[in-house]
């Protein structure tokens, strides 16, 4: 972690959210980076944020914040149906932007921020947190390695076992709700990460539980020349399923446990100790160079604070941003592919 000494001007941030992704995946990095400092938040109901950030100005409206906060950073994790216009005033108001995924709604939305934040020479940063995983960071390492040959087939699942439909935003028929915009950008980001844009998408949408309202099941296939990517996540998931699944001429790979962060953030702790998303040796994945040979992999250590000591190093140094807005802007295209491909029952061609 960064000293405090090492630190010269840390980023003032205006934080507009405070429910799940504001509290738990956001909120404990920046309390525990001295390169940012929380000036502003948004909590619409409660006051549990000042537990955490007690010299934070607390607002009940977003607009009041923007319009009053003086903050170098926004960070949005509202309804995905808010971060357009939530995005647009933050960046005209010659903000830095970090928006929760998916960033918008649609391509067309997306290309009016993008535009805007290059208009205005302002950061816009889609929080793909996913990437910093330890399970996708051990399979990035091995894609990269050539460990397996030429990978062949790929499984990226984000299964639940969540049987009742919760009275929530993103179980409710409002727009940008459903699966697909919940965990459908985490699978997506990570195969484009892995393997780039595909050359056709064919995509299944469902609705499985009873009373549901919205999409609680979706499969995805992203065809390559000579690849297979299955993108896959339901509700309805009691069984062990892959994680990630890799067949390449050379073997495979497959792994089931999840990262443990999520887990320990929502039970309160905070990532500020060295052994931070360091998974137990059961949890690492299988690596096998035929069918009757096994052997443990070591994971990598998952981080989320990643995003934030490399946003530091692009907003104070012009390094590179964790993640660019032109892979937000991908990750919406292939999200409004599979949608169109669900309704016309065709695989569709990417330009």
């Amino acid at each position: 972690m960064t000293s405090q000494s090492a630190v010269s001007a840390p980023i003032s941030v205006a934080l507009i959210g405070f429910g799940l992704s504001g509290k738990y995946f956001h909120a404990p990095f920046l309390k525990v980076n001295p390169c940012y400092q929380v000036t502003a938040i948004m909590q619409r109901h409660g006051e549990d944020s000042r537990a955490m950030f007690p010299q934070a100005a607390l607002f009940r409206d977003s607009h009041a914040l923007l319009r009053q906060a003086n903050a170098e950073l926004v960070i949005i994790t509202t309804p995905n149906d808010t971060h357009f216009q939530l995005a647009m005033q933050a960046l005209k108001a010659g903000k830095h932007v970090v928006v929760e995924k998916p960033i918008t709604l649609s391509t067309h939305e997306m290309a009016e921020l993008m535009a805007c934040a290059e208009k205005h020479n302002q950061l816009l940063v889609p929080f793909h947190n996913r990437r910093f995983d330890s399970g996708f960071r051990t399979v990035q390492q091995i894609v990269q390695s050539g460990s397996l040959g030429e990978i062949v087939e790929a499984w990226l699942q984000f299964d639940r076992w969540r049987p009742q439909p919760r009275v929530h935003w993103r179980e409710q028929a409002l727009p940008g709700s459903g699966i697909l915009y919940d965990l459908g950008p985490h699978l997506i980001d990570q195969a484009l990460c892995l393997f780039g844009k595909p050359q056709a998408v064919t995509a299944y949408l469902g609705r499985q539980r009873p009373g549901v309202q919205v999409e609680d099941m979706f499969e995805i296939w992203l065809a390559y020349e000579k690849l297979m990517v299955k993108l896959h996540a339901g509700m309805l998931v009691c069984d062990p399923t892959p994680r990630y699944l890799l067949r390449g001429t050379g073997g495979a790979f497959v792994k089931y446990s999840e990262d443990p962060q999520e887990a320990l953030l929502r039970q309160g702790h905070l990532p500020d100790n060295p052994n931070w998303g360091t998974e137990p040796a059961e949890a690492w994945g299988m690596l096998y160079k035929d069918p009757t040979s096994a052997e443990a992999f070591p994971s990598l250590r998952g981080d989320y604070g990643l995003f934030y000591r490399q946003l530091y190093q692009a907003i104070r140094h012009q390094q590179k941003t964790p993640v660019t807005a032109m892979d937000g802007y991908h990750t919406i295209q292939l999200i409004e592919l599979a949608m169109e491909s669900h309704r016309s029952r065709q695989s569709l061609s990417l330009n």
